[in-house]
Parts: structure tokens; C-alpha cells; sequence
């Protein structure tokens, strides 16, 4: 790693000395979501019987120690690991991350005591094993004699065209929360086909849809709505759904959705903007929402059925392949979904062909002023797919689209909330959360 007391030796090396080992194994160690929300919701000792099967004999506490609550803390908050001491906020989400890390250290050292003379190489994020915390704390305290013979490893990715030299490893290390936190780094260039983004989109969006039925701030995204020209109606029909918005922008204001209209919502999340299009359309209309997380579609639909909205309905596909007739639909929002959309060309060649003739889109992305990011940062995972803002109209024309407009009338990236609208809930999963790796962020506002 650079860094004293580590080694940094190209892959090929570390290939090498596994080689060396009589046999490599690979085993991976899962808990269940469901028992950490139950952790949550019921407490430690409800949680504890339920995933008994998964934990060592008698296992009534979980019991973790103080670094590995700081480090846990500081890969949530941003907060560099080495200044200033934790908050507790996150104490209850620590329990959660407990108690996977004891069912998968436990599921690890059954394996070991049945396998004596093997060799294994376990694969867990950095939340289980940096610093030799968490899994590995609990491995290596059951089988002490594995101390020597064992090291760890983080990775990270590296795109730069130049090899990664150990002084660039070195600076790594010291400008992040990784200082020490293992023996070596393994970097690594990353490229991804359409289908493999399809499905990191999904996954992440999966975790959201797992917490959306939490409270959230419900004065916060009221504020937010307001800001982007939502009307009080739209607002009033949001609800209680109002704070699992996810958009950037308002589709609505173009979309002018009249009532018995069919209308598809592409990439509808949470399903916000499409409980506001079935108000519009009202009893007569349709409005058909589709995603790709499974997690969101599902709650979607139960909120669909508690509003009993029976002319709406969510359905998990792929805007890219709509599972709906040609020219069936008489209006098209979608509000955030194309900023992740891979192919952009493709996805809306699909909402051409299911508009019917003189029907109408209205589409809300978050688009690139020049025709690439700045090169040395890391950008999330949608704003490496964003569209440059001035090929969305030939794109469209090309396709065969007509009185095209883009309205960059309000495309600010940042609005400053006024303070009475409180805090976000830390237990509601956010795509990006307080990352520190896209820290940056912060200072783009167009």
C-alpha cells in the first residue's frame, strides 16, 4: 500500500502466492435484510431468535467495539476517521451491521473447522473488513492460529491510463479512510456493459425501496416540490408519499395530463409522480408506472392499493423494452430515470414507438453541459451516463419526435431548504448517502 508496515506488489504476484496454496476455496457468507430491519424495528433480542440458525450457539448480545463503530460512523458520515470522535446517531444501524457480521464470521469458521488443511479467500465490503474489524475480528479470534498466515485486502477502482505506482498507492491511502486498514490494495480497472449498469441501477434502487416505508421528512420534501413548481393540488396528492420524491424536475408542468388519458410513467420509483398523473387522468384514465428495482414496483403498488387507485398500476421493465402495444399510450412522463438510462438513443426510439400519433412526452434529466466530466474525480454512477444538454433535440428530431423543447429554465442543482425543514431519517437508505468520494458534488450547482 505505500504505507509503512504494507507491501504493494502488482496482481499478478498476489495471483502467485495464492497459487501456492494445496487449494483455494471461495465461500460467502449472507444474512438475510429482513433480520436487520427486524433488528430495528423489535429489538435485539427478537431479532437474535428469528436468525438463531445463522448464529453461533447461544448468541443472546451482540457485542461490538468501539474503533469499529467509529470506522462504521465514518464510511456513513464522510467523517475523516482520524479526527474529531463519532456521533451516536448511527448506534441503532450499528446492531444491523453486527449482527450480519456475526452470522457470516460464524458461517466462515464452520467452514474452516470442516476444510482444516484448505485455504480460503472470503469476499465481504469494506463495512466488514476493514481494519481487520468485524468478520475478521471474529475469524482470526476463533482460530488464532491463522493470524500469520493470513492478510487483507481492499480494492479500489483505477481508471487512469498510467499504471498505479506506490506513491500514488500511498496518497490513496492517506487522503481517504483507508490508512492502514490493510495489508494491500488491489486496483483495478472497471468497464461495464449496458446490462451490467441495468443491473447496479437496480441493486441500488432495491435498497432504497427496502427503507422507503420509514418516515421521512415530510415538511422537507414539501419544501423541495414547492421549489420545482409542483402545484398545491400536486402537492396535496403527494401526501405522506411526498418524501420517497426521487425526481429532478417537474414533468408535469409540459406533460398537461387531461383527464381519461393513458399515460406511462418511465422509471417511476416510488411511484410520487404517477399518484399525481392518476389524479389528473382521473377513474377513466390509465396510468401505468415501470422500474427496474423490484423493491420500489412492490411498494409502489401496496401505496397504489391503500390510495385504492384501481386505474394504476406499476410493473417491474426495462425502458428500453416496454412491454406495451405501439402507439398505446397518450402521454409519457418520466422524472430522473434517463440521467441512468445506458443507451439513451435506444430508450426513447421505445418511448416513440409506444406514443400514439400527436401524443406527448415530458421528460426531466439531468443533462452534461460539455461532452465529458472533468478527468481525476470520481463521479457517481448516473452522472457518468448523463447526455450532453445540446444533443437531446437533434437526438430526438432524429427519431422522429416534433416540437421539441428543453426547458433549462430551472436547472439548479442546489436549493437552499429553509432551516425549519429539519433532518433527513439516517435509516432511510439514500442512492448516494453522505459518500465522501462524491463530496464534491457539493460545489456544482448548474
Amino acid at each position: 500500500m505505500g504505507t509503512e508496515g504494507h507491501d504493494l506488489v502488482p496482481y499478478e504476484s498476489f495471483l502467485e502466492k495464492t497459487r501456492q496454496s494445496s487449494s483455494v476455496s471461495l465461500h460467502a457468507g449472507f444474512l438475510s435484510r429482513t433480520y436487520a430491519r427486524q433488528l430495528m424495528k423489535e429489538g435485539e433480542t427478537a431479532a437474535l431468535q428469528s436468525a438463531r440458525l445463522w448464529l453461533p450457539p447461544n448468541t443472546t448480545q451482540l457485542q461490538g467495539n468501539e474503533f469499529h463503530y467509529n470506522l462504521f460512523e465514518s464510511m456513513i458520515t464522510g467523517r475523516n476517521l482520524a479526527e474529531d470522535a463519532p456521533s451516536d446517531t448511527f448506534r441503532g444501524i450499528f446492531q444491523a451491521q453486527l449482527l450480519k457480521d456475526v452470522a457470516m464470521a460464524h458461517r466462515i469458521n464452520t467452514i474452516i473447522e470442516g476444510h482444516p488443511d484448505d485455504r480460503f479467500l472470503v469476499l465481504a465490503g469494506n463495512g466488514h473488513v476493514s481494519h481487520y474489524q468485524g468478520v475478521p475480528e471474529r475469524v482470526l479470534a476463533q482460530h488464532p492460529d491463522l493470524i500469520p498466515q493470513s492478510c487483507l485486502i481492499v480494492s479500489r477502482v483505477w481508471n487512469e491510463t498510467t499504471l498505479l505506482s506506490e506513491a500514488t498507492a500511498a496518497q490513496i491511502v492517506s487522503s481517504s479512510s483507508y490508512e492502514n486498514a490493510a495489508d494491500y490494495i488491489l486496483a483495478y480497472q472497471e468497464t461495464r456493459t449496458e446490462e451490467a449498469v441495468k443491473k447496479d441501477v437496480a441493486e441500488m434502487y432495491n435498497q432504497v425501496g427496502d427503507t422507503a416505508h420509514l418516515e421521512g421528512n415530510l415538511m422537507r420534501a414539501r419544501a423541495i416540490l414547492k421549489y420545482l413548481e409542483y402545484t398545491d393540488d400536486d402537492i396535496a396528492v403527494a401526501g405522506r408519499d411526498a418524501y420517497n420524491y426521487q425526481g429532478v424536475g417537474n414533468p408535469h408542468k409540459h406533460a398537461q395530463i387531461q383527464p381519461g388519458e393513458r399515460v406511462l410513467d418511465v422509471g417511476c420509483g416510488l411511484g410520487v409522480d404517477s399518484f399525481i398523473a392518476a389524479h389528473r387522468t382521473g377513474p377513466h384514465g390509465q396510468v401505468i408506472g415501470i422500474d427496474l428495482s423490484h423493491s420500489e414496483v412492490e411498494h409502489a403498488n401496496r401505496r397504489a392499493q391503500s390510495r385504492e387507485m384501481k386505474h394504476l398500476e406499476f410493473i417491474v421493465a426495462d425502458m428500453e423494452h416496454i412491454p406495451l402495444p405501439d402507439a398505446s399510450v397518450d402521454v409519457i412522463v418520466s422524472n430522473g430515470a434517463f440521467c441512468l438510462a445506458p443507451n439513451k438513443k435506444k430508450a426513447f426510439a421505445e418511448l416513440f414507438r409506444v406514443l400514439r400519433p400527436g401524443g406527448r412526452i415530458s421528460i426531466c434529466t439531468s443533462t452534461l453541459r460539455s461532452h465529458q466530466l472533468p478527468e481525476g474525480v470520481q463521479w457517481p454512477l448516473c452522472m457518468e451516463m448523463f447526455i450532453v444538454k445540446d444533443q437531446l433535440g437533434p437526438l430526438c428530431a432524429e427519431l422522429g419526435f416534433e416540437n421539441i423543447v428543453v426547458d433549462d429554465s430551472n436547472s439548479k442543482m442546489v436549493y437552499e431548504l429553509p432551516e425549519e425543514t429539519g433532518t433527513l431519517n439516517p435509516d432511510r437508505h439514500r442512492v448516494h448517502g453522505n459518500n465522501p468520494a462524491f463530496r464534491h458534488l457539493e460545489e456544482i450547482n448548474e
